[in-house]
């Protein structure tokens, strides 16, 4: 479980990582539009909170 449990937490990782650099791109590309700022904080925080919450299970 230890090695499948891990592997996860990396793909999420990485994909979280790839999530967070998107919304970054759409936020700097559309600063006039606050609504995709606002969205992007409350997903990226939702993945943030997600993979803290998913490291504690696996170690």
């Amino acid at each position: 479980r230890f090695i499948v449990s891990s592997s996860s937490s990396g793909r999420l990782r990485g994909g979280g990582g790839r999530k967070v650099l998107w919304y970054f791109i759409i936020i700097f590309s559309c600063p006039s539009s606050p609504s995709h700022y606002i969205v992007g904080l409350i997903t990226g925080g939702l993945e943030l909170v997600w993979i803290s919450g998913v490291r504690p299970s696996v170690v």
